[in-house]
């Protein structure tokens, strides 16, 4: 039985494909992937934030309500894209789990950068996305497409006429 490797790699359900088997190898896959991904987030330490260092201890030592514990750690000064994480995570509304009395997310990291890798997750909305990596001087992952809807619904337009 002689299948050529490209076959194999996608159809075989045993060894399923590798993403080099496909949109890795894509080029226009390689400037999307690269133009949404921060790299140099703005993530003092524990010893350089000293405000951010005793609020985290706080919260930790009384295990303080998750949204109240980002609404502290959003607070502090002087602001960096951690503290800008809090404050975009409070805006967000569908922190639904973080509104309850009780501390789900676990704050206690002695790596500042740990930590916010674990709450950057839960933003959710697009427009809270955009408006945070706007306000950390970042390119904006979801670009409005206002433009390209409009000429869409003008071609269409021009099409019924």
């Amino acid at each position: 039985m002689m299948e050529s490797d490209e076959s194999s790699a996608s159809s075989d359900p045993y060894n399923p494909p590798h993403t080099t088997d496909y949109d890795a190898n894509n080029e226009d896959y390689k400037q999307c992937t690269r133009a949404y991904v921060a790299t140099s987030w703005d993530i003092l330490s524990r010893q350089e934030h000293d405000e951010l260092d005793h609020v985290l201890t706080y919260i930790i030592r009384k295990q303080l309500p998750d949204y109240t514990a980002l609404r502290m750690l959003g607070q502090c000064e002087p602001i960096n894209d951690f503290t800008c994480l809090c404050q975009h995570l409070c805006m967000d509304s569908t922190t639904q789990p973080f509104l309850g009395e009780i501390q789900t997310a676990d704050f206690d990291y002695a790596d500042l950068e740990e930590l916010f890798y674990n709450l950057e997750w839960h933003l959710c909305s697009k427009s809270v996305i955009n408006s945070f990596y706007e306000s950390c001087g970042l390119e904006i992952p979801y670009p409005p497409l206002h433009e390209q809807g409009t000429k869409i619904f003008r071609s269409l337009s021009h099409e019924w006429e």
